[in-house]
């Protein structure tokens, strides 16, 4: 599906979305699970204020959560349970926080874990190890979402803000992934393994303490219109035989290593078109480039449209 006809159906979708009406508004202090539980009840609405969790609260099948408030600061799900939320099929979450509680980090904000047609609108996930996985899902939606304070930073490991395992068909649009400048190595990502058709457009990752978007072996995934600052390793990480890839149309600035890694030998259909790579390679080390990194000749992908500021476009650091 072409980028136009996906936000054309996002725009219907939406709409439609936005006609459903609350079934029962709950209060802070209600039980929730058992509300979404209920047969009479298929969307969840919260009023403003803060809900303390002590266990994953499921959405079941068909249902929808949904806060109340003029912004998703309003309304505040806080927890210590190693998943805060367990979205099921056919399921939507919108307009409201996800907290890790104060001396606890949880393992995930969100999970889906082999579910299916899943939309994640208009939160802001902080203080967790991962703030949404998708592990196994199919037909994932993440739009609007801003995701920040993640990870441990004393474990040495690159928690991801986005984990995307074996999945297909996930649509990341817009908002935000900020980790904590902790690299290189550090968190803050977002990162796509053995996957099809991610979609990532419009999306701003900035601080991140490894690469700020990895793929690998991510087969007919793209990254579009994005805005990379300031990653602690490479801004866009493309390895493992991540066929029919496309970069278009993205910023990526200051990253500590370069603009890109691209694994040329073991991909085929790569495409960068129209990025502009702004003073990456911080760390000065003399191989690498302020834009593509590569271990083929530079003509295994098509190259149109991409500047940089100063150095070389594309170079090739490894024989």
């Amino acid at each position: 599906m072409k980028r136009f006809d996906i936000l054309v159906v996002m725009a219907v979708t939406l709409v439609a979305k936005a006609a459903l009406a609350c079934d029962y508004t709950a209060a802070p202090g209600q039980d929730l699970q058992g509300l979404l539980n209920s047969t009479t009840v298929t969307t969840l609405c919260l009023s403003p204020g803060t809900y303390n969790l002590t266990a994953p609260l499921v959405v079941p099948a068909g249902k929808r959560l949904e806060g109340t408030g003029a912004t998703r600061d309003e309304v505040r799900i806080v927890s210590g349970a190693e998943v805060i939320l367990r979205p099921s099929h056919n399921t939507m979450l919108k307009n409201f926080a996800v907290e890790g509680a104060t001396g606890s980090l949880p393992v995930y904000g969100v999970l889906s874990y082999y579910e299916n047609e899943q939309i994640i609108w208009g939160l802001r996930i902080k203080r967790t190890l991962i703030s949404i996985g998708l592990s196994g899902s199919t037909n994932a939606h993440v739009w609007d979402t801003f995701m920040s304070e993640n990870g441990n930073l004393s474990n040495g490991i690159a928690d991801p803000n986005m984990w995307i395992s074996s999945a297909n068909s996930v649509e990341i649009l817009w908002g935000e992934a900020r980790g904590r400048a902790n690299g290189p190595g550090g968190d803050g990502e977002i990162a796509s393994y053995n996957s099809q058709a991610v979609k990532i457009y419009g999306t701003y990752v900035t601080n991140s303490g490894a690469s700020a978007i990895y793929l690998v072996n991510c087969d007919n995934c793209a990254v579009e219109n994005a805005t990379i600052t300031n990653a602690g390793e490479w801004g866009l990480d493309i390895v493992s035989g991540s066929d029919n890839f496309l970069a278009k149309n993205n910023s990526v600035a200051y990253s500590h290593l370069g603009g890109s890694v691209y694994n040329e030998k073991g991909s085929v259909g790569g495409q960068y078109l129209g990025n502009q790579f702004v003073s990456n390679n911080t760390s000065g080390y003399g191989p690498y480039c302020n834009g593509i990194n590569t271990d083929g000749p530079g003509t295994g992908f098509v190259n149109s449209g991409n500047t940089v500021n100063k150095g070389l476009l594309i170079c090739r650091p490894w024989p």
